[in-house]
């Protein structure tokens, strides 16, 4: 599915039918003075998930939190349950938002003065099959 969603902005979702994943990407047709977008911005998930991540700190040491930076998100629950969301493409400038338990979701680091014409930004979402089963996905 492929759409425009505001000015010089086209993304799309991608499912896969063998694979439970799911590919967002996000397309500067124009370029922006704007870094601050933000998708896939998800607002409502399973409550109650752990959390892993990598810090921003050299050696990236790992946190049961979620660190705003580039690295990937564990999200799992008691019952081994679990989703990674994760850029999937242009890691030094991508950025992953939200707290985990109000909004989770990815971008470019708005420290970026700017985004070239064309640039592609992917984010990935994995799920373990016993979490599909939960109903987070299809």
């Amino acid at each position: 599915m492929q759409f425009d969603w505001q000015d010089g902005l086209q993304s799309s979702i991608r499912t896969y039918d063998r694979y439970p994943a799911v590919r967002f990407r996000t397309k500067y047709l124009k370029g922006s003075k704007d870094c601050g977008v933000v998708f896939p911005r998800f607002t409502s998930f399973p409550n109650k998930l752990n959390h892993f991540s990598f810090e921003d700190k050299t050696f990236a040491p790992p946190t049961f939190g979620l660190a705003d930076t580039s690295t990937p998100w564990l999200f799992f629950d008691d019952s081994a349950n679990s989703m990674i969301f994760s850029p999937a493409s242009n890691f030094m400038v991508a950025k992953m938002t939200g707290d985990g338990k109000s909004s989770i979701g990815a971008g470019l680091n708005t420290r970026l003065e700017s985004v070239p014409p064309g640039l592609e930004q992917d984010s990935l979402m994995v799920f373990s099959r016993r979490f599909m089963a939960l109903g987070f996905v299809g």
